[in-house]
């Protein structure tokens, strides 16, 4: 028995990168991370995470984060559910995904995804890429 609790063990670490873990977020544009919560600001996203149903203002998204060691930090949305409001637009032009200012996400949250990180990570203002694959939007934001 106590070889079988190891060997599983040995499994679960040496494959746990394999499982992706992902979180349901908020994502509230003209706005970044103050500390605490999501505070006004001329430019900038705001990443929170989502505690059960929430009541959206227009310039807020729901979607979903997962991390991925190869990649970077993944965003996903689902056009039919989470990109229904005019407001959501200013997320998406020209093909690309629109962070119009740096925007900081808590260390606390990036380590629920299995991102381990002791401060605060920065999403640099800029254009990051975006693929479609029926009706789920996929954006990468690299870390490395």
């Amino acid at each position: 028995m106590k070889k079988l609790i190891i060997a599983a063990f040995i499994l679960l670490v040496t494959t746990a990168h394999t499982f992706a873990i992902s979180i349901t977020v908020t994502l509230t544009t003209k706005a970044h991370w103050d500390g605490s919560s999501c505070a006004y600001a001329p430019q900038g996203i705001c990443v929170r995470l989502t505690l059960g149903t929430e009541m959206l203002s227009t310039n807020e998204v729901n979607g979903n984060m997962s991390y991925d060691k190869a990649r970077g930090i993944i965003l996903t949305f689902s056009k039919s559910k989470d990109l229904q409001k005019k407001g959501n637009s200013s997320l998406f032009a020209n093909n690309s995904f629109i962070v119009d200012g740096d925007s900081p996400i808590s260390y606390s949250l990036l380590r629920k995804i299995g991102y381990s990180i002791s401060k605060d990570y920065t999403i640099k203002k800029g254009k990051y890429s975006y693929s479609t694959e029926g009706d789920i939007i996929t954006v990468i934001i690299p870390v490395n």
